[in-house]
């Protein structure tokens, strides 16, 4: 019973000074934690899109397209890709919580079992979310920098950072493209024909070059989720 008291209230501070963090975080910016929430639900509210140019889960299937109900729009069954996404990372973040419960309860170090979770929630949000954008992989592989000595992540860390570079060159290349063209003197670095070897043609929306590099981030992903939580790798490093 003291255990588990301790363990509760562990979890309690960790949440109230996560939640205080968050709710400062606006300060600088002239935003209240009520604002904070308001410009957050703002700001997912101007892309209602499967991926802003993301190479996640909805970069394979197709970008730009409209994730809700309503013309053309992308669906399973009846559920729009806004909700399907939800859901998994819903069902994926109960999970990923669950094996780190049961992880640190074998023994596996605390730290390194709750960094590898947040960092693999991180992930799974990246991923399977809709609306994103090709930035919004920088917080998991912030996160998961600090266990680049598990061995068996490592390798998966790498794929991802060089998957993250392609994808910032792709759009930066793309939208400083459509700033040179209306006249301002930018750097497009659409070095021909590499770019389109790369990525296919520009003005494309979805090229199978783009869907394969989307689907190589789900599938490293993947095997992040399905490994790098396991409490022997983490007591065995």
């Amino acid at each position: 019973p003291e255990q588990r008291v301790d363990g509760l209230l562990g979890v309690a501070v960790a949440g109230v000074l996560s939640l205080g963090l968050w709710a400062v975080s606006g300060l600088a910016f002239g935003l209240g934690p009520v604002s904070l929430v308001r410009f957050y639900g703002e700001s997912a509210r101007v892309y209602p899109v499967t991926s802003a140019n993301a190479f996640n889960l909805w970069g394979a299937v197709g970008f730009w397209r409209p994730d809700g109900k309503g013309e053309n729009s992308v669906g399973v069954l009846g559920l729009s890709a806004a909700r399907i996404g939800l859901l998994l990372f819903v069902a994926i973040t109960i999970a990923v919580l669950w094996q780190t419960h049961r992880a640190i309860e074998r023994g596996a170090g605390e730290a390194i079992a709750l960094t590898a979770a947040s960092a693999t929630v991180a992930l799974a949000g990246y991923v399977v979310l809709t609306r994103m954008h090709e930035r919004y992989m920088f917080m998991s592989l912030v996160l998961l920098a600090p266990l680049v000595f598990v061995r068996q992540l490592r390798l998966a860390y790498a794929g991802l950072s060089a998957l993250f570079c392609l994808n910032l060159w792709f759009v930066y290349a793309y939208f400083n493209a459509q700033w040179k063209d209306a006249g301002y003197p930018t750097g497009d670095f659409y070095w021909r024909p590499v770019y389109t070897w790369v990525f296919g043609e520009m003005l494309q929306t979805d090229t199978w070059q783009k869907q394969i590099w989307s689907l190589l981030v789900v599938a490293i992903a993947t095997a992040v989720l399905a490994r790098g939580l396991r409490s022997e790798e983490h007591t065995s490093e």
